[in-house]
């Protein structure tokens, strides 16, 4: 047996952990391309999810863009609707106070007019008048004329027309026109027949009925339209506070749906510049792992070639040792060899400084133990460097997978609530157009309510401040006219 088997035996042995350490190197790149393969898998199916969502936001956002037109156009033609109800408004407002004002100057006009009635009534129904009267109009001669008399004329203290016309004119300014007129007509009658044998009052008692009942009328619409005007001013104050309490809930929910939209909008802004950054550091992070993979696999490589040299090396020492024990193989290209030439000189330049020389004159056997040991502690030396390479590039490895993981579970939930956020947002949108929409209505409604109120108290207050005075003052007359009927139903004058 000769003494080089030794280290044939050892290389051989080297040989075999190296293949074994190859294969394991391998197995991990499988292990790794197949972890590589999983994760763009998931990440393809991230990249669907996330289309998905991108394709539903996007129809959220044209959803969104019809509501929005939708609304400008309900604006533009709330906008028109106000404008015409202004204009409206504005006419309404010129007409009635044009017909307010005709309607003041009429009843000013009215009540001069009557105020000129009555006071001629009232100078022409004096005794000193009459008298006045009696002497200056000559009537036609009859039988004894100077001792004709009508009690009608008389103005003395008993005289029953004395005491109708002082019911009748029981106020020297009568309230009613017809009043006035009532009292004219009783003396053209007075006048009239003062031919005749008798005065007939059956015309002048119909027009007091008449009258009662016009004045009883007037007394009954005053009431009506007292009732009328005391509810709607009651109603209309009632309509008016619901009305600006309801418009100042409004506005305050309006601005305080705006503070929620800005802040839902600052959060999502946030949102996306985090989503930006974990991005950003998560292709930092790859193309770290890349130069890394890259020069791990430089690394494995380069240690491959050496031992593989190694293993040629001592090859050839079993050729020349024990040629029984070495392989025969294929001789590398000029250029593999030449690099595995170039690598071998490096790595035994590297520790010829910690071997002695070797001196192969002697027993060749015997002097190539030297050779071997420094070949097996080079191996060595590469394979803890193998070793330590791969367990650095299997912990980076778990660290880039881990960062990936915990960065894709947190872009999920940011995507997540960034999508709430929006959905939010779009809500707090359509409930303050819905808002401002009735807050618009509720102002309007308010602005009419008002305009409603001014125009009661244009019609109402008169009737209110008056209606005591009128009433008062209607039943005197009612009562003046009652008792002058009385008192002309029982007359019978005669001339004689």
């Amino acid at each position: 047996m000769p003494a080089s088997g030794q280290i044939v035996g050892i290389l051989k042995d080297m040989k075999d952990n190296m293949e074994k350490d190859i294969k394991e190197a391998v197995a991990a790149e499988e292990a790794a391309i197949t972890a590589h393969d999983e994760l763009c898998a998931a990440k393809k199916k991230q990249f669907y999810a996330l289309t998905d969502a991108v394709e539903s936001l996007t129809k959220r956002s044209g959803e969104l863009a019809v509501s929005i037109v939708q609304c400008k156009n309900a604006a533009e033609d709330a906008a028109e609707e106000s404008s015409d109800a202004a204009e409206f408004l504005t006419n309404l407002s010129k007409n009635c106070a044009s017909k307010a004002s005709e309607w003041e100057e009429r009843q000013a006009t009215r009540a001069q007019e009557v105020e000129a009635i009555s006071a001629a009534i009232a100078i022409l129904n004096e005794d000193d008048a009459l008298d006045l009267f009696k002497k200056t109009l000559k009537t036609p001669e009859t039988p004894k004329p100077t001792e004709v008399a009508f009690m009608q004329v008389k103005s003395g203290k008993g005289s029953k027309l004395a005491k109708v016309r002082a019911m009748l004119s029981a106020e020297k300014k009568p309230t009613n026109a017809a009043v006035a007129l009532l009292q004219n007509s009783l003396m053209q009658t007075i006048k009239g027949q003062q031919q005749s044998g008798k005065v007939d009052f059956s015309k002048v008692l119909k027009m007091i009925d008449d009258m009662v009942s016009l004045l009883t009328k007037e007394q009954k619409d005053d009431e009506a339209s007292k009732k009328y005007c005391e509810k709607e001013l009651d109603v209309s104050d009632d309509k008016q506070k619901q009305l600006k309490t309801e418009n100042k809930s409004l506005l305050s929910a309006i601005a305080q749906m705006k503070d929620e939209i800005a802040a839902t909008v600052a959060d999502i802004t946030a949102l996306t510049e985090k989503i930006a950054d974990m991005d950003k550091t998560v292709a930092d992070a790859t193309e770290q792992r890349k130069k890394e993979n890259a020069e791990f696999t430089s690394t494995l490589s380069a240690n491959q070639l050496a031992i593989q040299l190694i293993g040629k090396a001592k090859n050839k020492l079993l050729k020349f040792y024990n040629p029984d024990l070495a392989v025969t193989e294929e001789e590398p290209t000029k250029t593999l060899g030449d690099e595995l030439a170039e690598s071998f000189i490096q790595l035994q330049s590297k520790v010829s400084t910690e071997q002695p020389e070797v001196s192969f004159s002697g027993n060749k056997t015997q002097k190539s133990g030297g050779v071997m040991a420094l070949m097996d502690k080079l191996i060595k030396e590469l394979e803890t460097d193998n070793q330590e390479a791969e367990h650095e590039e299997k912990e980076a490895q778990k660290d880039y997978e881990e960062l990936l993981a915990e960065a894709q579970k947190t872009k999920a939930d940011d995507t997540k609530t960034m999508a709430d956020k929006e959905a939010t947002k779009a809500d707090i949108e359509d409930a303050k157009c819905e808002a401002e929409r009735s807050q618009s209505l509720k102002a309007e409604a308010l602005k009419d309510t008002l305009t409603y109120i001014a125009d009661l108290h244009k019609q109402c207050d008169f009737i209110l401040a008056s209606f005591e005075e009128r009433r008062e003052a209607r039943g005197n007359e009612v009562e003046g006219l009652k008792k002058a009927k009385a008192v002309l139903s029982g007359a019978d004058y005669s001339f004689f």
